[in-house]
């Protein structure tokens, strides 16, 4: 519990602690050089080598565009070197088709290593009204909670990079990063979404070993939007003590960086003409405590003394394990 007259820990920024014994500066700099200069030579050699040439295209999710006019508009770049083309040239002649509206491109390398970045941008009109718990949205019955708020935005708004690498060989395993923006413009002001991830991380990592697949998934991201509540003086007549509850701006505030680690191992039995999948998962194996919102209660004082307000901070899923099974027929 913590006061607000405080900076909740949870809130507060990390202090940044100098190291100490740090090797000189012109050592740094000079390792520096030479790592750069090794990936900018394998790079360029790279960048020549025939074996990353573009042999060949895939076309996947187009229901109005014919396949043959998308690959009449690739033709041109086709044998060039994968690490050195630039996706943009393309993506603005398929975003010229009058029956394409978003283009998302992939490069394939050789021995299945896949890189693939999208930028995206979208414009929601029209959004409508929705009902939120400014300060704990996991609760039993929310409507019941104080805080519910309703929310009528002019528009809402989407944009960010996403960057995905993945393989299949010698075993499956991705790797993601995405730097994005979830907003409600409301008043002509900027408010991001309850669930706005600035900065996100996932990858996995999927092996089969004998009739058993397992798998492991890390997923972490900048933490929640969070709204503050105090305590402000009012002779207000729903005042108490001669104050009132005030909340902050909606969603102003950020929880601490959250990150979990889940696992699942499953196999398959044949039954008849079908087949019966078993499973286990463990949720959050490191047990990490994930800040996912904010509660407020008020607070025990001495008979006399002003009101205050304890705020707590409550904690996504803890470690759970779960079992099941799949019949499939």
């Amino acid at each position: 519990m913590a006061r607000p007259d405080k900076e909740a820990p949870f809130l507060r920024r990390p202090q940044v602690v100098p190291r100490k014994g740090r090797r000189p500066a012109a050592l740094r700099l000079a390792l520096f050089g030479a790592l750069g200069l090794a990936a900018a030579f394998g790079l360029l050699r790279f960048a020549a080598s025939s074996r990353f040439a573009l042999s060949r295209y895939e076309v996947s999710d187009n229901t109005r565009a014919r396949t043959e006019e998308i690959l009449v508009a690739l033709a041109p770049w086709k044998g060039r070197n994968l690490i050195s083309l630039d996706l943009q040239p393309l993506a603005s002649r398929l975003g010229a088709h009058p029956w394409i509206e978003r283009v998302t491109l992939a490069k394939r390398f050789p021995d299945g290593l896949a890189v693939r970045a999208e930028l995206f941008e979208k414009t929601t009109h029209g959004a409508r009204p929705r009902y939120e718990n400014l300060f704990d949205p996991l609760v039993l019955l929310p409507e019941l909670r104080p805080g519910r708020v309703r929310i009528a935005p002019e528009r809402g708004e989407a944009r960010g990079l996403e960057v995905l690498l993945s393989a299949t060989h010698p075993f499956s395993w991705w790797l993601g990063y995405s730097f994005a923006h979830a907003d409600d413009v409301i008043d002509g002001q900027n408010v991001p979404r309850s669930w706005d991830q600035r900065d996100a991380l996932n990858a996995g990592i999927t092996h089969d070993v004998g009739p058993w697949t397992l798998s492991a998934v890390l997923n972490a991201h900048t933490g929640w939007p969070a709204t503050t509540l105090s305590l402000v003086p009012s002779n207000a007549p729903n005042a108490v003590d001669g104050v009132v509850a005030v909340p902050g701006s909606r969603n102003a505030e950020r929880l601490g960086a959250t990150g979990r680690v889940d696992f699942r191992a499953g196999r398959a039995y044949a039954v008849g003409a079908g087949s019966v999948r078993v499973f286990a998962e463990v949720t959050n194996l490191t047990g990490r405590e994930n800040v996912c919102c904010l509660r407020y209660e008020q607070a025990d004082t001495p008979i006399g003394a002003p009101p205050e307000l304890a705020v707590e901070a409550r904690n996504g899923l803890p470690f759970t394990v779960n079992l099941g099974a799949l019949w499939q027929f």
